[in-house]
Parts: C-alpha cells; sequence; structure tokens
C-alpha cells in the first residue's frame, strides 16, 4: 500500500495522472481505499485504467465513516484547487453508521499515542429537524493514568460511555440527511454525486436494510455496487478470510461504478 503527500491512495503505479484531465474523486473508508491489498488491484487504479481521459483520486481512508468523508469531499469542493472534481463517488459500507454518530463501541478503539481518547467529528440534530457535524475532540489523561495499568484500563473501558455521541438509533436518517447536504453542494457546483452501496449487513440488519430507497427518496444518487460473495459468503472474498476485500471485489465495484460514470459524465469526455 502506498500513497500520495495529499493522503490520497497511490491510482496510477506507472507515472502519474494525465495533465490537465477531469478529476474523479473516489471518498470512503477502508473499502475504498483498498486495504490490505495492491496499488495496481484497488478500485481506483482499475477505474483510472478503464476511464482513461479522468485523473481519479482516491480519497478512501481506513476508519472513516460518512462525515470524515464528507470533510474530505467538502476540502476538495471549495474552490480553493487548481482542478476540482468533475464527480464524485462515496463508498458506503454498513459500519459508517457507527462512526457517523460515535457510538461507544466505536470510540473506545481510538486511542492516540499518549493514551488520549479521540472522538471524531459526528453527526447531532441541529435542533430543527435537519442534521449538524459536531467537531472533534479529545478525553485525555486521567490523574496518575501513565502510572498504573489499571487506571488506564478502567478509562478505556468506561470513558467511551460518558463521551460517546449520538443514540445509533438516529444514525440513518442522520446520515440520510447529510449525504443529502454533500449531494445539494455538489449539485450547486454543478458536480455528479453519487453513493455506492459497497456492503450492508456489517451491523444489526435494521440499521442498513433499506438505506438505498431512504437515499433514492430524498433525491440522492444511488447505485446498488454489492457483491453478493460478499454479502452471503464473506470469508471467501476477504484478504487472509476475515479482512477486506480481494481484487476480484474490486473489480465487480469498478464494473458498478464504471456504469454510472458512463451514464453521468458523457458531456466529460
Amino acid at each position: 500500500m502506498s500513497f500520495l503527500e495529499n493522503g490520497a491512495r497511490r491510482t496510477y503505479t506507472n507515472g502519474s495522472e494525465p495533465e490537465n484531465a477531469p478529476v474523479l474523486l473516489l471518498a470512503g473508508g477502508s473499502y475504498m481505499q483498498g486495504y490490505g491489498i495492491k496499488d495496481e488491484n484497488v478500485v481506483g487504479a482499475v477505474l483510472a485504467e478503464r476511464f482513461p481521459e479522468f485523473a481519479v483520486r482516491n480519497f478512501g481512508t481506513g476508519g472513516y465513516g460518512t462525515v470524515q468523508s464528507g470533510l474530505r469531499i467538502l476540502r476538495e469542493i471549495d474552490g480553493t484547487h487548481d482542478a476540482p472534481p468533475v464527480a464524485i463517488i462515496y463508498g458506503f459500507i454498513g459500519h459508517h453508521l457507527a462512526r457517523n454518530v460515535a457510538t461507544s463501541d466505536w470510540i473506545s478503539s481510538l486511542v492516540t499515542s499518549d493514551g488520549s481518547v479521540l472522538i471524531p467529528p459526528y453527526l447531532v440534530e441541529d435542533g430543527e429537524g435537519g442534521v449538524a457535524v459536531e467537531e472533534a475532540r479529545t478525553l485525555g489523561l486521567w490523574p496518575l493514568e501513565t502510572w498504573s495499568a489499571a487506571i488506564s484500563a478502567l478509562k478505556r473501558r468506561v470513558a467511551p460511555h460518558w463521551v460517546s455521541g449520538t443514540p445509533m438509533g438516529q444514525a440513518r436518517r442522520l446520515t440520510v440527511l447529510y449525504l443529502k447536504k454533500l449531494q445539494r453542494k455538489a449539485a450547486d457546483l454543478g458536480i455528479p454525486f453519487v453513493v455506492a452501496i459497497f456492503r450492508t449487513g456489517t451491523l444489526d440488519e435494521s440499521y442498513t436494510l433499506g438505506i438505498e430507497e431512504d437515499l433514492a427518496s430524498v433525491g440522492v444518487d444511488v447505485i446498488d455496487c454489492r457483491f453478493e460473495g460478499l454479502q452471503t459468503n464473506p470469508t471467501a472474498y476477504q484478504v487472509g478470510g476475515n479482512g477486506h476485500p480481494i481484487p476480484s471485489v474490486h473489480e465487480h465495484w469498478a464494473g458498478c461504478m464504471g456504469e454510472w460514470l458512463h451514464e453521468n459524465t458523457a458531456a466529460l469526455r
């Protein structure tokens, strides 16, 4: 796995991206990033080979949910870049819902090198039935924590429950509203935006089942890129049997996303 200075996964393994080409922006978590597989097998690299007329930039990042992916997207379309994207694809998996509301289970795994607990940006109600983003913060060291393993273990066990974010029951609705805001912002700039469903069922199915219909109902473009084997027999299609998707799954995603590109970016090619 290799990365560029801007944090993107390396897409062009035999050179640099094409000059003056329209930019295709990919965003998401470790599935979009292609964690655990070679650069040339990641969905971004496959798309770059199939669509040489685009400069494909893959900002998929391990641990990211919809919120962090959205913040990256907003940074890339804020008008400060020489080449803003002409199309955006966000890759969604079910576990993004837990990350989007900073559940205690999720927070408990986010500990910095000095022992502080990290609470990343997460979604909250805005008081008017809409959605807002709560800023990131940390919970610092407890007294004597650096001297006592027992105190450190106790903090890691109980602190996430004290500082956890929005209830999980609100995750799906808030995620849909947030993606609608991203889609509207992109539309205002004339940029096609789509949510690619990579995998559901990675949480209790009641949280993820039918989210594509919810998104479509508020006008967010959605493509169902789920790979059947990953849904029904995941160990056969994951690196090491319990990791992230293998190259054949990325090939499938590239085919699915490629169909959307053909239909929505003809005027750009």
